[in-house]
């Protein structure tokens, strides 16, 4: 849990530059394939008729960049939300008999309820405010692809 720790720490400081750059030079290529078989079996649903995309920058790509961007920032700040619920309000729910999944529900998230909706606040403004990424996926220019 500490390395996850760490890595989703270090995912929630990357740029939205980063993630743009991600985003049209592999995430774009990587899809390509699954929005062809979209448009092939799911084309009689509109959002995905054909014809599809040839170079794979769409608003899904978008979405999955900006999902990629979101979750580890409020990853990182539930997980400190709930290390700060104090020790004692834990043993003694599991003192007085509680599972562990029940001194979960009954200590850690009634105390971490406002942190994480904090959280969830914060994730949702970068990925209102992070417009670079999304015009870098949806930009018409043609980027050189990195060696």
């Amino acid at each position: 849990a500490q390395t996850l720790g760490y890595i989703i720490d270090l995912l929630a400081a990357v740029p939205s530059v980063v993630y743009g750059l991600w985003g049209i030079a592999t995430l774009a290529v990587f899809v390509q394939p699954f929005y062809v078989w979209l448009g092939t079996y799911v084309g009689w649903f509109p959002l995905f008729a054909p014809p599809v995309s040839g170079t794979g920058r769409t608003i899904l790509t978008a979405a999955i960049v900006l999902a990629v961007m979101v979750i580890p920032i409020m990853t990182a700040i539930c997980r400190e939300v709930f290390l700060q619920t104090p020790r004692l309000h834990e043993e003694a729910a599991l003192a007085l008999g509680a599972t562990r999944w029940e001194m979960v529900r009954m200590a850690v998230l009634p105390f971490a309820r406002s942190g994480i909706i904090s959280a969830i606040m914060l994730g949702l403004g970068r990925a209102l405010g992070e417009t670079l990424a999304i015009a870098m996926v949806l930009s018409p220019a043609i980027i050189v692809k990195f060696a």
